[in-house]
């Protein structure tokens, strides 16, 4: 599945946002260069901190169903914080998030950690509307830098 193309779709609910605390929950479905044949599956959570409106802090977990090989579907758990910086450019929003990730309760293999760098695009504002979210990652030896771009059709 390395070589495929992969397209990953997110589809994210804010539980409570208070203040410069957000809560969050997401959906993940990655697909490969067969549509009707998602082999990765996630279901996951993230809060937000906010110490300025530019910078904060991302704390989550993630449950991941995945068959890369075509072998059956294994869970996968994943626990991932990170420092957040944000650049408000109206009307996008440009956020870097360097992030620790342990991975853990794989069946057959052992726990281990990786750092990923995502950077998120994204319209800004407070709109209750479909939005599209594509992923592109790159990975090279445990290092996984994360391209996320969003765009909300309703925002002009």
């Amino acid at each position: 599945m390395a070589g495929d193309p992969q397209v990953w779709n997110q589809t994210e609910f804010g539980l409570l946002e208070k203040g410069r605390f957000k809560w969050e929950v997401f959906g993940t479905i990655r697909i490969s260069d067969h549509l009707t044949d998602a082999y990765d599956n996630r279901v996951g959570t993230a809060v937000r901190l906010a110490a300025t409106p530019r910078v904060g802090m991302l704390v989550g977990y993630l449950r991941r169903l995945v068959d890369p090989l075509d072998e059956g579907f294994r869970q996968e758990n994943r626990f991932f914080v990170g420092p957040a910086f944000r650049l408000l450019l109206q009307p996008v929003v440009l956020e870097a998030v360097p992030s620790y990730e342990r991975h853990f309760g794989i069946p057959g293999v052992a726990s281990f950690n990786r750092y990923k760098i995502a950077l998120d695009v994204e319209t800004s504002g407070k709109r209750v509307a479909p939005f599209l979210f594509q992923q592109l990652t790159f990975l090279n030896d445990g290092l996984a830098p994360v391209a996320h771009f969003c765009r909300n059709p309703l925002a002009s």
